[in-house]
């Protein structure tokens, strides 16, 4: 995989971009937010919950005080799990989308997917969102959910799909972990 997409004359903050060597589009790189006088987003950690039979889930509250107070957006962008992000970070999902509608016509039906299955969400006094019984089924959740940070956003699981899927990188994880760590 190779970064693309800076163009030291137009850009003087560059968007990262990853090429997919499948389909050979780039890709922008989602940046993590700041807020809060520059801090950066933290949702870490795994919790598990129960959806109830109206099909809500409890946000935990480390992440309800870490989105301080603000909507969230949910869809399904990847098959195998729910990703939800706080409306600072759903504005710069917005303006990529709005970019790649506009310079590359040819993504209009995958971007009206995206778009067409995104609600926004707000937490009830009980910290719970309702998840659509559309988006739960297209994941597979039912009965205990696996509600993970990840860094700027926040995903939802089904446990042993999350299992399965974290295992099989198991073997190449000793790379990464060296790359962020050192």
């Amino acid at each position: 995989m190779g970064i693309s997409g800076w163009n030291p004359t137009l850009d003087r903050h560059p968007t990262p971009r990853i090429c997919c060597p499948s389909n050979h589009h780039s890709i922008p790189l989602l940046p993590t937010i700041t807020h809060r006088g520059g801090s950066v987003a933290s949702f870490l950690g795994r919790y598990e919950y129960q959806l109830d039979p109206k099909g809500r889930v409890s946000l935990p509250a480390d992440f309800r005080r870490e989105a301080d107070g603000s909507r969230f957006v949910l869809l399904q962008w990847e098959p195998t799990h729910l990703t939800l992000f706080p409306s600072e970070v759903w504005e710069g999902v917005q303006e990529r989308i709005l970019e790649l509608r506009r310079t590359r016509p040819k993504a209009a039906n995958h971007l009206r997917r995206i778009t067409s299955q995104a609600v926004h969400v707000d937490p009830d006094k009980q910290g719970r969102i309702l998840i659509p019984s559309w988006l739960t089924a297209a994941v597979g959740l039912e009965g205990g959910v696996l509600v993970t940070g990840n860094v700027d956003r926040v995903e939802i699981w089904d446990p042993e799909v999350f299992a399965r899927t974290t295992a099989e990188t198991d073997e190449t994880m000793g790379d990464l972990a060296h790359e962020i760590f050192g």
